[in-house]
């Protein structure tokens, strides 16, 4: 589906696996590449692909309609990555817990990230 895709899983505290080198600052942390099969084995937080060579917009057409079952995705404007976690794991969804829990109202809550 991505002929050519570098991909990622997150390893928690520790940084990624990779399927093979990335662009240097586009992940964090300690980078250790390993073959897809051994990234895929098991429940991972985050996978990441990244398709080089080419833009956002292609990874939206060839991914966007692409559903994973128990998962959501983002697209990156800039990159041409997609980014997919567990359904309803999210820094938004972080976030919004976090604001009830203290107490904080929605109009007064604002994030921005990437």
């Amino acid at each position: 589906m991505l002929p050519g895709a570098l991909f990622a899983v997150e390893v928690i505290g520790v940084g990624h696996q990779v399927s093979d080198e990335f662009p240097l600052g586009v992940l964090t942390g300690e980078l250790t590449v390993a073959p897809l099969e051994k990234m895929i084995a098991e429940t991972v937080c985050r996978l990441t692909a990244w398709w080089p060579s080419r833009s956002p917009a292609q990874v939206v057409d060839q991914l966007g309609a692409t559903r994973l079952p128990g998962a959501d995705g983002s697209f990156d404007v800039g990159r041409p990555w997609m980014v997919a976690f567990a359904a309803g794991v999210s820094k938004r969804a972080a976030l919004e817990r976090l604001r009830v829990r203290l107490g904080v109202g929605a109009e007064a809550t604002l994030a921005v990230g990437r």
